[in-house]
């Protein structure tokens, strides 16, 4: 996995899992119940990322992952399905569960259900995918046709046009002024410093679904879809 898959994976994942990694997650109102210590994350993220033509071009992936766990410990055996489609639990390393499924099953202001069986007991939810993200080519503004709740723009220098290597820093995060984008979004010039430059601009249409599953009475429990699209800037 190159630099620029792991920095999109991190920012598209990362809202998603942070509350199932923390040692003391906030408890909301009633959580004195039979599921206090049930933390349910679901992701679906849409990606559609530039490579450099030897690496394969354009990649269009759709990654699913779920981390379900009681007392932060993972429930391992729980059924987890996206629109019927099963998502099995990879124990190895990631240790969640996870699934790449075909780019085109998705599309932006589609429905799509989720459903999760615990013990024996079933919860349902649907969420719309937002996006359909389309970049001006000189890179200076974006658009799409459907609103998200948490859309935001990240660019980076392409350090190689070889392996497509990133710098480590962003010359441009809209999340420092805005948690929410609306399209059209507009990129100020500054965000590419360098005349004669290769810049990857990461366009992220995410909504969310908060208190989900509440069948089960979970302490935490959130959706996120995020419609993702990389493309190369020349400066």
């Amino acid at each position: 996995m190159n630099c620029s898959r792991i920095l999109i994976a991190s920012l598209a994942i990362f809202v998603t899992f942070i509350f199932c990694d923390s040692d003391n997650p906030a408890s909301p109102s009633g959580g004195g119940n039979n599921n206090s210590d049930l933390t349910i994350s679901l992701s679906i993220n849409r990606d559609h990322s530039w490579y450099p033509e030897a690496l394969g071009g354009v990649e269009r992936t759709c990654l699913v992952y779920a981390v379900i766990k009681r007392n932060s410990e993972p429930i391992t055996d729980a059924n987890v399905e996206v629109n019927g489609t099963a998502i099995p639990f990879e124990p190895l390393i990631v240790k969640r569960y996870m699934a790449e499924l075909d780019y085109s099953v998705f599309t932006p202001n589609q429905k799509v259900k989720c459903s999760i069986t615990i013990d024996g007991k079933t919860a349902e939810e649907e969420v719309t995918f937002p996006g359909d993200i389309t970049p001006s080519t000189d890179g200076s503004s974006v658009s799409w046709k459907h609103e998200g709740d948490g859309d935001f723009i990240y660019i980076q220098e392409i350090e190689s046009e070889e392996n497509g290597r990133l710098s480590s820093n962003a010359t441009y995060e809209s999340i420092k002024n805005s948690n929410d984008l609306s399209s059209p979004a507009t990129i100020p010039a500054s965000a590419y410093p360098k005349t004669g430059t290769s810049y990857l601009q990461t366009t992220v249409v995410r909504n969310s679904v908060n208190n989900a599953f509440s069948s089960f009475s979970p302490l935490l429990a959130t959706i996120v879809v995020n419609d993702l699209k990389s493309v190369k800037i020349v400066r």
